[in-house]
């Protein structure tokens, strides 16, 4: 499916749900949680709706990293699934990221290396 079909350009979210799926703008999801066999979607404005589907669906199709953090998602941790665009701070010590919506979420330890890596690549660890 192109993502890029939208009114202005901009690339596409499907939000799979009972009666069908709805669209949003890619840039406004800031993160996704488990919750079972389906998800939560957070957006930048407060809101957050739940999708039939699992997480692991969400995270084949939504862009990973690839040279930048532009709308790229990461899988920080098991529930967690990130919008790296609105990552404020990562905290070493503690395992965390800081999002630009004041959420903070936690980095399993077994994603902590690859995450690390991920900055490295793009200069930013």
């Amino acid at each position: 499916m192109d993502r890029k079909d939208g009114p202005s350009g901009y690339e596409l979210f499907p939000i799979v749900e009972l009666d069908g799926r709805s669209f949003v703008q890619l840039s406004q999801v800031v993160r996704l949680i488990a919750d079972g066999a389906c998800s939560w979607v957070f957006f930048e404005n407060g809101k957050k709706i739940i999708t039939t589907k699992n997480l692991g669906y969400y995270e084949k199709i939504l862009p990973r990293p690839d040279g930048t953090l532009n709308n790229k998602f990461f899988r920080v941790h098991h529930k967690h699934l990130v919008n790296l665009s609105y990552m404020r701070k990562y905290n070493k010590r503690e395992q965390v990221i800081y999002l630009n919506t004041n959420d903070i979420i936690p980095i399993s330890q077994r994603k902590s290396k690859e995450f690390k890596d991920l900055l490295r690549s793009l200069s930013l660890y």
